[in-house]
């Protein structure tokens, strides 16, 4: 009995040039919905728009008073890359205003103080909000990138604070009290 072929005919793909629209665009999102061929884009975090459509978005970001600039990335592989995809990335929480703090805590970054002031930022940096902590959390190694970003507005007031207090150390294993023996302390022999 012969088996059925899965082989399929060689598929074609079609790659569009799109705009990748992110930052603080919710007070927008209607007037971006309207251009023809914009939809949003949760893994991206942003707007996926026609390129042709670059004039439309300009125009709705300057109406509404978003600064906005066109990033192309680098060059050779990835200027290829960027004949295809512009990014127009609308800025994040300007003129917030918000006093911050950035502290080490373990392996991670805390973001604490006004932090609702620049929540979309914070967003934006793949950053999570910590409820026990009050505050807002990121890989160490981006610790740079998180003062950078912050810093940027310069009506923001941040300060870099200093690693919490360390707890206790644990006791060493095989001390006697672990090992359930015999501690003697008290004076007399």
């Amino acid at each position: 009995r012969p088996r059925p072929s899965h082989k399929s005919p060689m598929s074609k793909a079609t790659l569009e040039p799109f705009l990748l629209c992110r930052g603080d665009t919710f007070k927008v999102k209607d007037e971006l919905k309207g251009i023809a061929g914009a939809a949003w884009s949760k893994p991206l975090g942003g707007w996926l728009i026609p390129a042709d459509r670059r004039d439309e978005v300009a125009a709705v970001l300057d109406k509404a008073g978003i600064a906005h600039s066109a990033e192309a990335p680098g060059t050779g592989a990835e200027a290829a890359a960027a004949a295809t995809t512009a990014v127009v990335e609308a800025s994040c929480s300007a003129a917030a205003g918000a006093v911050l703090t950035v502290s080490p805590h373990k392996k991670a970054v805390l973001v604490t103080g006004e932090t609702q002031k620049v929540t979309e930022l914070l967003k934006a940096l793949k950053g999570s909000w910590n409820k026990g902590l009050g505050g807002w959390c990121f890989p160490g190694s981006q610790r740079a990138a998180v003062l950078a970003a912050l810093r940027k507005d310069p009506t923001n007031t941040v300060t870099e604070g200093e690693a919490a207090a360390q707890p206790p150390a644990k006791r060493q294993k095989g001390s006697a009290a672990s090992e359930g023996g015999f501690i003697n302390d008290d004076d007399s022999e």
